[in-house]
């Protein structure tokens, strides 16, 4: 089992992808109240065209647990091109 599990979905919250390969995951995750997490991929990461989607959101577990899901909220890049980053 892995330890963390991205899953994509789409706006209807229709399964899309996994999203492996992360290049970075920082977060806080907070009980009864809102959580958040930045996720960093490479930009020619081949689920960005997911990530894109408008509606687009993200399902993480721990431990095969919910740990935490929503609507990706603000998408940015930095780099040059190919070479870039997805936050």
């Amino acid at each position: 089992m892995q330890l963390f599990r991205t899953d994509i979905y789409d706006r209807d919250m229709k399964w899309q992808a996994p999203l492996g390969d992360l290049k970075k995951v920082e977060g806080t995750i907070r009980a009864n109240a809102i959580s958040d997490v930045t996720l960093t991929v490479a930009g020619s990461h081949k689920r960005a065209d997911l990530l894109a989607e408008p509606g687009a959101r993200v399902r993480m577990k721990f431990r095969g647990e919910y740990l935490i899901s929503g609507p990706l909220r603000q998408r940015s890049g930095a780099g040059p091109g190919v070479a870039g980053d997805l936050v």
